[in-house]
């Protein structure tokens, strides 16, 4: 018995079906290419901000090298690479990848610190590609400069943060070890968080083994006729959180048993012009002028007239380490009329 042959209607509703079904497929396929197309893009953009993170790891990085780094990260994040060019300024300072150049194709976003504008990232194509989102730029690449230009701000607020403080910690530093009297700085326990070389050397204590230590554990004062345990003037400054000086007749005995007769000491610190910058409270007792009127004069104010030009030049070194006035030596005193 011979088959029956499918009608023209038949076949052609066959045709149909598989046209139907051939073009479902290449929907099918161009979805899966623009998803993996799509998938591509939001890896680079993940890699671009890696990349970031990674710049910013790096503790020795200068926030010069960041800017450029952030720069140079940004061609290969963007669709059309080859064509991308980048350009990131911040005070006045510009940081571009080796091919840039400005061209109409541009895309932008703002670098902020502390809520003020203080730069911008910019990218460029450097040739006319087909209208998207963004002109020729894709939404994606807007929420990504977007990102790195406030990434960018955050950085920099923290890095600059860091650099003044360290810049603070080394002015203090050097400040500390130029002043020729020991100096002991305490926490609010009562705990050591500072020393300089002289009281290194009084206490017979390095800071290295002293930090942290409670101030009693090293600085043991007794009276030095007496040979009484004297009172700690640290424990009195933070019970009543006024300055204590030391009483008369103190003596320090030091971790290897050496023993140092100690007083207060006037002592002055200067700025780079030589102007005093502060002074301790024995230096204004021992001067008679107030705070305010010795920050930001000359050391010239205390000449006498009574000693040599030698001595005020010793005297001059004197204050500039900040050891203590030598007895015996002439200077103007304020005097009150009242």
């Amino acid at each position: 018995m011979s088959k029956k042959k499918p009608t023209y209607e038949e076949l052609e509703k066959r045709v149909r079906k598989l046209d139907k079904a051939e073009a479902e497929r290449k929907l099918a396929e161009e979805a899966l290419q623009k998803r993996t197309h799509d998938l591509g893009e939001r890896v680079k953009e993940l890699n671009c901000l890696y990349g970031l993170s990674r710049l910013v790891e790096r503790s020795d990085i200068s926030l010069e090298k960041i800017y450029q780094g952030s720069a140079d990260l940004i061609p290969p994040s963007w669709q059309y690479p080859e064509n991308t060019c980048a350009r990131i300024t911040i005070d006045d300072k510009e940081f571009k990848t080796d091919s840039f150049k400005k061209t109409k194709w541009k895309q932008s976003s703002d670098i902020n610190v502390h809520g003020k504008k203080a730069g911008e990232v910019e990218v460029f194509y450097l040739e006319k590609r087909p209208i998207i989102d963004e002109g020729t730029f894709l939404k994606e690449e807007r929420n990504l400069i977007n990102a790195l230009s406030e990434q960018l701000g955050h950085i920099t607020e923290r890095k600059r943060a860091e650099e003044a403080l360290l810049l603070s910690e080394s002015n203090l530093s050097s400040t500390l070890n130029s002043i020729g009297d020991a100096v002991i700085a305490t926490d609010t326990k009562g705990n050591i968080t500072r020393m300089n070389p002289v009281a290194e050397n009084l206490t017979g204590w390095t800071f290295e083994d002293a930090e942290g230590k409670p101030l009693t554990e090293l600085f043991h004062i007794v009276n030095a006729q007496t040979r009484k345990k004297a009172v700690n003037p640290v424990n009195r400054v933070l019970e009543s959180g006024n300055i204590v000086g030391l009483a008369n007749h103190t003596m320090l005995i030091a971790k290897h048993g050496a023993e140092y007769q100690i007083a207060d000491s006037a002592a002055s610190i200067q700025d780079t012009d030589g102007n005093i910058e502060y002074v301790n409270p024995k230096f204004t007792e021992t001067s008679g002028y107030s705070f305010e009127e010795l920050v930001g004069k000359k050391p010239s104010l205390l000449k006498s007239g009574k000693n040599i030009q030698k001595v005020y030049r010793e005297l001059w070194e004197t204050l500039t380490s900040g050891r203590a006035i030598a007895p015996g030596l002439h200077m103007i005193r304020r005097i009150s009329l009242n």
